[in-house]
């Protein structure tokens, strides 16, 4: 993954295990589908989503019926620098650049900033919900993947793939989950594997500028036609917030608090307007009442003529 992209081309993914002796990369493109660990948004050139990849339940090395021995998952941390920095459900999108920026700059050798593209995603992820960004929501969470793609997972939409074992896979649709050594062999016996020739043949280039044009989607080189098509192939603009319920009625709530804060100022307003319309009633009613008296608080009428 020279490009930073969290992928790697799928014949690179399976050579490696002839030319480099690495036997557990041999997972067939049909299971990696299954499991979500697939980017086909460019049909000539699959890639496999390596932070999905890792989290496969083929990967874990110990399972049981009540646990499984897996992978760390690295983008917990920076989940909880976002949690431990904005304590709330939601945020708008200035803090989170902020949060998320110190975070990378903290955790690489030199300072990292975002670019323009994922902040305009940002952004429109706020203007889907209600102004503010849910932290617990798919939305966010894809926009994480394409800000650190080695380590945060992309998120499908639901029951789109599925978490599941070899075992099970092989007992829903009768498939092997990986290629045996025989047939990676018998595929790249000739150096180039039937995926290698299809990318080359489809594109009309070598694989390595397949993968050069794959690496701009996430492409942070400061250029303008990088940071435009940044994360477009893979972006899905469906929210799915992990509490639906109380998500959306702290999103309400949200919106409801402006409107009944407006109303409460309008009710002050009129209360002020009446008690000062109230004021000038007593004060006319007053001077009438004078002015309808002769000296000394006599009536007009009892006055000598």
């Amino acid at each position: 993954d020279g490009k930073g992209t969290g992928r790697i081309a799928l014949s690179e993914f399976h050579a490696s295990t002839v030319r480099k002796g690495w036997w557990q990369f041999s997972e067939t493109a049909d299971y990696l589908r299954h499991v979500g660990a697939l980017d086909e948004t460019n049909p000539s050139g699959p890639r496999v989503i390596i932070p999905n990849y890792i989290h496969t339940p083929h990967n874990c090395i110990v399972t049981s019926k009540y646990y499984a021995v897996c992978c760390a998952d690295a983008c917990e941390n920076m989940m909880a620098h976002l949690e431990g920095k904005i304590r709330a459900p939601h945020a708008s999108p200035e803090v989170i650049a902020d949060v998320v920026s110190e975070w990378l700059s903290a955790s690489a050798s030199s300072n990292r900033t975002l670019s323009a593209a994922l902040s305009s995603k940002l952004n429109e992820i706020a203007e889907q919900n209600g102004g503010v960004v849910p932290l617990h929501g798919r939305l966010f969470a894809q926009w994480l993947h394409f800000v650190n793609p080695r380590e945060c997972q992309y998120p499908h939409l639901s029951n789109t793939t599925s978490y599941e074992d070899k075992h099970e896979y092989r007992r829903k649709t009768d498939n092997a989950h990986a290629y045996s050594i025989d047939e990676l062999y018998a595929m790249f016996g000739e150096g180039v594997s039937p995926e290698a020739a299809a990318e080359t043949g489809a594109s009309g280039s070598s694989d390595s500028n397949a993968v050069a044009s794959v690496g701009s989607m996430c492409s942070d080189d400061g250029s303008a036609d990088a940071e435009a098509s940044v994360c477009s192939a893979m972006w899905e603009p469906l929210e799915e917030l992990v509490d639906p319920v109380h998500g959306q009625a702290k999103l309400d709530q949200h919106r409801q608090g402006s409107f009944m804060r407006t109303c409460f100022r309008a009710l002050v307003m009129l209360a002020v307007v009446a008690s000062m319309c109230a004021i000038l009633k007593d004060s006319v009613l007053g001077i009438l009442t004078v002015s309808n008296k002769g000296p000394k608080g006599f009536a007009q009428a009892d006055l000598p003529s």
